[in-house]
């Protein structure tokens, strides 16, 4: 069975999940998003994709700002702006040898809700992210 690892970066989490190509869910958590510098914050990646190494054959990242999905690029990262320019077929692609995937976060969220959620046979559709400012307590 081919998996995938799959990463939702915030600014707040980053959540982790190792799903296969039906959308299954087998293992997910999330750890803080370490906020400190790329270096830091790459390296909490590192430590989930050595976990795991072994048990994906691609990995999907959702990022906050605008994506570049040819070339795998962040840029504009919203909320982490030390994520602008951050290239991730050269950082995770080269070190784990595997296709590397990456979205929008907004948009990932919508075609996820197309796939599996509440867009499903849907024709036209819309998805309103809320901030977590806004709903916070």
């Amino acid at each position: 069975m081919t998996q995938y690892l799959t990463f939702d970066i915030g600014g707040t989490n980053l959540k982790y999940a190792l799903i296969d190509e039906e959308g299954k869910i087998f293992e997910k958590d999330r750890v803080e998003t370490n906020t400190e510098s790329l270096e830091a914050f790459m390296q909490s990646i590192y430590q989930v994709a050595d976990k795991y190494q072994g048990k994906y054959r691609g990995i999907a990242v959702c990022a906050p700002g605008k994506i570049d999905t040819e070339h795998k690029i962040i840029y504009f990262g919203g909320a982490l702006p030390f994520l602008d320019g951050l290239n991730l077929q050269e950082t995770l692609g080269e070190k784990y040898k595997v296709p590397v995937s990456v979205e929008n976060d907004g948009k990932a969220a919508a075609l996820a809700e197309q796939w599996h959620g509440e867009l499903q046979d849907i024709d036209d559709g819309v998805r309103l992210p809320l901030e977590p400012a806004l709903v916070a307590e």
